[in-house]
């Protein structure tokens, strides 16, 4: 997380596509690219923020 919102690295669940998934880029500070959680897939942006839920942290994960 950073600054109270999620980051690249981070997991999350993605309420409106209904996914698990993991934060790969954010885009002008709103916009956030995901990757699926298992079995790959292309990416999908997130354009509301607050509909992405934390999961993991990168820096919990990272022990």
């Amino acid at each position: 997380m950073k600054d109270g919102k999620v980051w690249v690295g981070d997991q999350v669940y993605d309420e409106v596509a209904e996914r698990s998934a993991f934060v790969t880029d954010v885009r002008d500070g709103n916009s956030y690219v995901l990757r699926p959680r298992w079995g790959g897939g292309e990416t999908w942006c997130a354009a509301d923020p607050g509909r992405l839920t934390l999961v993991t942290a990168r820096d919990d994960a990272e022990g």
